[in-house]
C-alpha cells in the first residue's frame, strides 16, 4: 500500500522535475479526514509550485498585492492561500465575516478580499455591507457555491465581482487583471490634469 504522505514527500524531493502528478493515492483506513485534507492541500501546493508563476505586484511600489481570504472551511482557505501565494500575493485569513470586519476596524487594510457567502457568526453578505458602510474601498470578490438568486443578493451587498466555487488559478488571474485595470482607471481619474 502506498501512503499519501510518502507520495507527497516524494514529490517534494523532486520539485526540480518538469512534471509531477499526484493521483490515485491510497490511504490507510485509519487516516482521519483532517490528514486527508492536509494531504490534498499539500498536493495542490506542490502542483502550484510547478506551474508557471505570475507575480502579481503593484508596479509603483514593488510590493505584493495583499489579499484577505474570508472563508470558514479549512480546506478552501488552504486552496485559496496556495493559489494566491502562487501568484505572488501576500495572504491573510479570517474564518468568518465578523473577523474580517474586526480586522478592518483595528486598522488593517487589504487590496483584495475573497469573501465566502455562507459562514457562521457573520455571513459574507452582512460582512460586505458592513465593510462598505465603514468606507472600505478594497476590491471584494465573492467566492461561493450559491445559486444565481443568492449570488445576485450577494452582489447587491457591495461586491465588485463574484465567482462560483471552486476557485481556480485562472479565475484568480482574471480577478487580478480586473483589479489592476480598476486600479489603473482610478489612478488616471485621480491624477491632476495639467491645462496649459
Amino acid at each position: 500500500m502506498v501512503l499519501g504522505n510518502e507520495v507527497v514527500g516524494a514529490t517534494h524531493d523532486h520539485l526540480e522535475g518538469k512534471e509531477i502528478t499526484v493521483s490515485n493515492v491510497l490511504v490507510e483506513s485509519n487516516t482521519n479526514a483532517e490528514d486527508l485534507v492536509d494531504l490534498t492541500a499539500t498536493a495542490i501546493v506542490v502542483e502550484n509550485k510547478l506551474s508557471s508563476s505570475t507575480v502579481v505586484a503593484d508596479d509603483d511600489e514593488k510590493k505584493p498585492t495583499t489579499v484577505l481570504i474570508v472563508e470558514d472551511q479549512k480546506f478552501a482557505r488552504m486552496v485559496h492561500n496556495s493559489l494566491a501565494r502562487g501568484l505572488g500575493m501576500e495572504t491573510h485569513e479570517a474564518v468568518n465575516g465578523k473577523m474580517a470586519v474586526d480586522l478592518h476596524r483595528s486598522g488593517a487594510s487589504f487590496d483584495l478580499i475573497l469573501m465566502d457567502r455562507e459562514m457562521p457568526i457573520m455571513d459574507g453578505a452582512k460582512a460586505t455591507e458592513e465593510l462598505r458602510a465603514m468606507g472600505v474601498e478594497s476590491m471584494i470578490v465573492g467566492v461561493t457555491a450559491s445559486d444565481h438568486e443568492q449570488i445576485q443578493a450577494f452582489l447587491k451587498a457591495g461586491l465588485d465581482h463574484c465567482v462560483v466555487k471552486p476557485l481556480t488559478r485562472d479565475m484568480l488571474v482574471s480577478i487580478m487583471q480586473l483589479f489592476n485595470e480598476t486600479k489603473l482607471q482610478k489612478k488616471e481619474k485621480d491624477a491632476p490634469t495639467h491645462n496649459n
